[in-house]
């Protein structure tokens, strides 16, 4: 068998004169070449080249790389190898790991056909290596670039060039959103924004979750590594995210919560008691707002509900009609006497979660009757067999809601049923049979509570990954495998 010697790069793909104002911005490829090795003829495989692509605030060369990166093979065991070179068929799994100041993004291709799987994981992204040599890419970030406290310097990047697939991502999502396409959500929980801490970062999260809701932690005053993390989200990959408050008191979920202020005078629909909703309504709308969220959702939990009247009649009309001059379907209505309320400097979601299938609770005369103004009801269907049921006690139960909107497409398309995994992370429970629900032919939305028990299974893989196994799964089901090829 013939050898024969030449040099090749391990490529570092670098940020070089990109004008960040420019309405085209190109990206220079250096190579830099590092080292002369034996190869053979393509009989023993072919290339595998590993890219690193550093950005700096300025968006131009990094003077030092963001972090490193390889490719290697497993065997039977679970044995790593090191390869930079495959054979067609190959599983190929890449490994990256960003330097101190720095944060790792995601895979991309730079050149060869081959498809990444699990491009925004660390340690779990793979592919099946072709005929021919592959290029693949890894994009890291300085903390000061990413870590902009408005934000705005991810928007100045063409991240499209680098990762095309991005923008095909947020089209199919927006044909979601706009046709009132079945809904992937998820609880979003133990939010570090760090992705190598894994389930701690929404870029872990696999492409196709449309709606995330901000649960647990506190939603406000967030770090940086959270706002670039949510940012990225929204941006780059066109998820919408909300924040989650059970709001069953004045001030609930806000920074200042404790502040008397907050203390209602009796149940009655006082001035005095409608003042003090109309300024908790206005101070959610201005947090939202303050830090990038895309709307509200509404923890709605009557039964376990403290003994504040905030969720009572005639209070909790008051509390939804003052919500609805922010967030939802009627919030940016030109013709609404807004009686010294701020129009909203963008359309905000409005989400109601819980128990929104309740004929004792949710109903047109305690909800002021503007149920209707609700995006999409999120039902806890957790641990049910049949979450049909569900729907249809919804489209019953709040049927003075639901006949508002348009057709049958639009009611069903607005209703999201999801499973427990602080119970069932272990097995899934229902959430296959929820993803692949349809009720009078529409298909249903799905999700999950406390998403991070579906990370990093032990004994368990879904397409060669330990991670978001059971979410995965699902996704395949309702949409089918990376539904925005298609």
């Amino acid at each position: 068998m013939k050898t024969k010697k030449f040099s090749f790069a391990l490529v570092f793909a670098l940020f070089a004169g990109l004008m960040l104002w420019s309405c085209d911005p190109e990206i220079e490829i250096v190579d830099k070449i590092v080292d002369e090795v034996d190869i053979t003829d393509p009989v023993d495989g072919y290339a595998v080249k590993i890219s690193i692509l550093s950005m700096t605030q300025d968006g131009v060369e990094a003077d030092e790389e963001g972090g490193w990166g390889y490719a290697y093979t497993k065997d039977g065991q679970g044995n790593e190898t090191e390869i930079w070179r495959a054979m067609p068929g190959d599983d190929i799994f890449l490994n990256a790991r960003a330097f101190q100041n720095n944060l790792f993004y995601e895979w991309f291709v730079v050149d060869g056909e081959v498809t990444i799987e699990n491009s925004t994981s660390d340690v779990d992204a793979h592919f099946t290596m072709p005929e021919g040599d592959v290029e693949i890419g890894v994009m890291f970030g300085d903390n000061t670039y990413v870590h902009d406290g408005s934000g705005a310097i991810l928007a100045k990047i063409d991240t499209d060039k680098i990762l095309p697939v991005n923008a095909a991502v947020r089209a199919w999502k927006d044909g979601i959103n706009t046709n009132f396409g079945p809904q992937c959500f998820v609880w979003f929980d133990s939010w570090s924004g760090r992705l190598d801490l894994g389930a701690g970062s929404m870029r872990s999260l696999p492409k196709e979750v449309t709606l995330i809701g901000m649960w647990g932690q506190p939603k406000f005053g967030l770090n940086e590594y959270q706002k670039a993390d949510m940012k990225y989200a929204q941006e780059v990959l066109g998820s919408k995210v909300v924040f989650t408050i059970l709001a069953d008191k004045p001030g609930k979920g806000l920074t200042n919560e404790t502040d008397p202020k907050w203390t209602l005078n009796g149940s009655t629909a006082s001035a005095e008691n409608i003042a003090i909703i109309r300024m908790y309504a206005k101070e959610l709308y201005e947090a939202c707002i303050a830090e990038g969220y895309d709307g509200f959702d509404l923890d709605y939990e009557p039964s376990y509900s403290t003994t504040d009247p905030l969720w009572e009649p005639p209070l909790f009309g008051v509390f939804m009609y003052e919500l609805s001059y922010y967030f939802g379907r009627y919030a940016m209505d030109a013709s609404r006497d807004r009686d010294g309320r701020a129009v909203p400097s963008k359309r905000l979601l409005f989400v109601v979660d819980g128990q929104v299938d309740s004929t004792d609770k949710f109903t047109s005369s305690n909800t002021n009757g503007l149920g209707w103004c609700v995006d999409y009801y999120i039902c806890q269907a957790y641990g049910e067999a049949n979450p049909a049921s569900r729907v249809n006690g919804i489209l019953t139960n709040l049927s003075s809601y639901t006949d508002k909107y348009e057709n049958v497409t639009e009611k069903i398309g607005r209703m999201i049923m999801t499973e427990n995994f602080e119970s069932y992370a272990d097995t899934g429970g229902f959430l296959q049979t929820m993803a692949a629900l349809t009720v009078q032919g529409v298909p249903v939305g799905f999700g999950v509570y406390r998403i991070a028990g579906d990370w990093r299974h032990t004994g368990q893989e879904y397409e060669g990954s330990p991670n978001w196994v059971y979410l995965r799964r699902a996704i395949d089901t309702r949409y089918g495998h990376e539904p925005y090829q298609n």
